[in-house]
């Protein structure tokens, strides 16, 4: 019995044997295609030399057809360029007679367009210098008008009090924008004039265009206005009896709402009363006002609610309901003084100065309120004020 090495030996020689076999029965299967597949080769290498040949000469006739026909063509093009430099020798004699009334034609438009232009110009920049500082005084003369109203207005809850504080808004900066704007023009006008004369058109053309925002703004502004000037216009003519006493009583500032509130002056004063205490606020009108209660050290409506001045137009303390109890009604010396009388001697209160060479004294209270008195050791004056020294509570002077 053969050993396992012998038998692997004679696998492999028959696995030999079996593929040489295998590989000429292939090459034998194989050799007619390859034989056909040669012809075929051989076949499309002769039709490809043939097709060449072929194209060859036929690119030749070709290139023989494009010289002739090129040699045609500049034949043709000689004899028509001979015939068009005669035609062109006449059409620019006609050319050079009409290029010389064109030019004149057109010198003559555009002196004319300069001229134009020029005026428009100058009458651009006269317009900005009389317009901008024209509608600057009209938007802060108006201004001031939309302001008292809203004043007027002020805590009323009236519906055109949001479009006036627009339109106050609007006017300042319509203000600023001319007050700028002016400024550009001026600068610009001043460059017109520097120049040379035979420049001038185009210095004012060049400072039209560098202020093309500012005539831009400008138109705006003018629209603006003038709907301010009709929003005021219309509110003035809503509240004109209001505006009314206002003006009667120019020191009390007085809105829609004092005027009308229960508790507002125009309800609690006669009109005696209102005159008198818009006498006592000359030259320091009331700007705000709060509801405060009457005093019970005084008689007259002793425990009352109503308003009073909160501040006051250059003064430098915030006025008591005692202090507005004594402006009205109380008649005893020494109480009841002007406002600017009281001024002459709480303004060096105020700043800490001297008065009649002599410093005031100050005393705070020792009780739960330490409010300080302030008095002064060559007059008869009695002045109170709160803790903070902001609010005047009592003052008391004897002539």
């Amino acid at each position: 019995m053969p050993s396992g090495n012998q038998f692997r030996r004679d696998q492999r020689s028959h696995q030999r044997q079996r593929t040489q076999w295998a590989n000429r029965q292939f090459h034998e299967f194989r050799l007619p295609f390859e034989r056909e597949l040669a012809a075929r080769r051989a076949a499309e290498a002769h039709r490809r030399e043939q097709e060449r040949v072929r194209t060859e000469a036929e690119t030749r006739r070709l290139e023989e057809l494009e010289r002739e026909r090129i040699r045609e063509a500049r034949r043709f093009r000689r004899q028509h360029a001979a015939l068009l430099r005669q035609q062109q020798r006449q059409a620019d004699l006609v050319q050079q007679q009409l290029a010389r009334q064109l030019a004149i034609q057109q010198q003559n438009l555009i002196a004319q367009a300069i001229k134009q232009q020029y005026d428009q110009d100058n009458v651009t920049m006269a317009g900005l210098r009389a317009g901008l500082p024209a509608l600057r005084a009209q938007a802060r003369l108006l201004r001031l008008r939309v302001d008292a109203l809203v004043r007027l207005l002020d805590g009323s809850g009236a519906a055109e009090l949001a479009q006036l504080q627009l339109d106050a808004v609007e006017l300042v900066q319509v203000d600023l924008r001319c007050d700028l704007g002016g400024q550009s023009a001026e600068a610009g006008f001043k460059l017109i004039l520097a120049c040379d004369i035979e420049q001038v058109e185009l210095v004012t053309r060049q400072a039209v265009l560098g202020l093309h925002l500012v005539i831009q703004d400008h138109a705006a502004d003018v629209a603006m206005v003038h709907q301010c000037a009709l929003n005021a216009a219309a509110v003035e003519a809503t509240y004109q009896n209001d505006r009314d006493t206002i003006s009667q009583f120019p020191n009390l500032g007085l809105t829609r709402f004092l005027i009308h509130d229960a508790e507002g002056p125009v309800a609690k004063l006669s009109g005696a009363e209102l005159t008198l205490l818009n006498t006592k606020l000359a030259a320091h009108a009331a700007v705000t006002w709060v509801r405060a209660k009457l005093p019970g050290t005084r008689v007259h409506r002793s425990g009352e609610w109503l308003y009073v001045p909160e501040t006051l137009k250059n003064f430098p303390y915030q006025p008591s309901a005692e202090v507005f109890h004594d402006w009205i009604w109380e008649s005893r010396a020494g109480h009841g003084q002007a406002a600017g009388v009281m001024l002459t001697y709480l303004g060096p209160i105020h700043g800490k100065k001297l008065l009649l060479g002599t410093p005031y004294t100050w005393v705070q209270a020792t009780d739960g309120n330490r409010n300080w008195k302030v008095s002064h050791p060559n007059l008869v004056l009695n002045v109170i004020l709160d803790r903070h020294k902001a609010l005047l509570i009592t003052f008391y002077k004897l002539n």
